[in-house]
């Protein structure tokens, strides 16, 4: 960005030398009646205007990616809160050991996009719907691992299946809204 910049103003005092030597007969003398110090100014001047382009668009820039990565584990982390939800169900209709071994390790990964997330947060406004999405998280993980989860004979009523739902849709509402706060 900033080499465009100089080849713009290079090409501009390019053509305005162009025209000076062309029409040197009939350019007025009092046209020519600058000092060093209003060259230098002028100089200084653009120096300093594009170095706060530059400072400007690098800085906008850095935090436009810093969103895109925290929007991409936040898309990846509803992505496996989906797969537990999923396997979850797929357990509850017929629970095996397996399963069971797959939702406790689909949830460590999940917590590990979390908590990545959360490292990557500087706003406070931000860390406060993060943490509603942990607790969210937690609950639903707690609500899913609670006790008939692995027994040997375990059967989830129909209370706990309905309230695994309710806290999946509440994760589900608060992960939306996260992704929607992160550009705001």
């Amino acid at each position: 960005m900033i080499k465009f910049i100089f080849s713009v103003i290079g090409f501009i005092i390019g053509f305005i030398l162009k025209g000076i030597f062309e029409n040197w007969q009939t350019l007025q003398l009092t046209f020519f009646n600058i000092t060093i110090i209003d060259v230098a100014q002028l100089l200084i001047t653009i120096m300093i205007g594009c170095y706060i382009t530059y400072y400007i668009s690098n800085k906008i820039s850095t935090e436009q990616k810093r969103k895109e990565i925290i929007l991409n584990q936040t898309e990846e982390f509803a992505q496996s809160i989906r797969e537990i939800y999923k396997t979850t169900c797929e357990y509850i209709a017929k629970p095996t050991n397996e399963k069971a071994r797959i939702i406790l390790a689909k949830f460590k990964n999940a917590s590990f996009f979390i908590d990545a997330i959360e490292k990557k947060l500087t706003k406070k406004i931000l860390k406060h719907h993060i943490t509603n999405c942990q607790f969210q998280f937690l609950s639903l993980k707690a609500s899913i691992t609670d006790v008939p989860f692995m027994a040997k004979d375990s059967k989830f009523c129909d209370k706990d299946i309905a309230n695994i739902n309710e806290i999946y849709k509440r994760l589900y509402f608060a992960v939306d809204e996260f992704k929607f706060k992160i550009y705001t």
